[in-house]
């Protein structure tokens, strides 16, 4: 099975981001009461995946697909980035997943409140 972009360029940042967020959590949470937290944010986390299954078979069903169809010009334009033939809604969906996780990731990575969080790890640790 090949890889392709779009899949590589949104699997690449899931590692760092998810140990990024982990050592926060492990770090900021009291050790007494880090099982309940962690099994009520599993608890959201995998409940949610058939609700995105769900959502990603409509969207590229009823949205992508028709719009890669539809002879747009973006619709052409965006086709020489994931194709034109039967499944290229699917391969533009998971360009927009795979973009939209960049920005987030990198918004995320930037924002004040959780470069505090990083600034006072290292001064704890001075």
């Amino acid at each position: 099975m090949d890889m392709e972009p779009g899949r590589l360029a949104a699997s690449i940042p899931i590692p760092f981001v998810a140990a990024g967020q982990r050592m926060i959590l492990y770090n900021r949470i009291p050790r007494e009461i880090q099982g309940r937290i962690f099994a009520v944010r599993n608890a959201l986390q995998y409940s949610s995946i058939p609700l995105g299954i769900l959502l990603g078979g409509w969207l590229a069903d009823y949205v992508f697909e028709p719009f890669m169809k539809g002879g747009s010009p973006a619709a052409a334009f965006l086709g020489r980035l994931t194709g034109t033939g039967s499944g290229s809604g699917m391969a533009l969906m998971f360009s927009c997943t795979a973009v939209l996780g960049a920005a987030a990731s990198i918004y995320w990575y930037g924002n004040k409140d959780i470069r505090a969080l990083d600034a006072e790890e290292e001064e704890q640790k001075v």
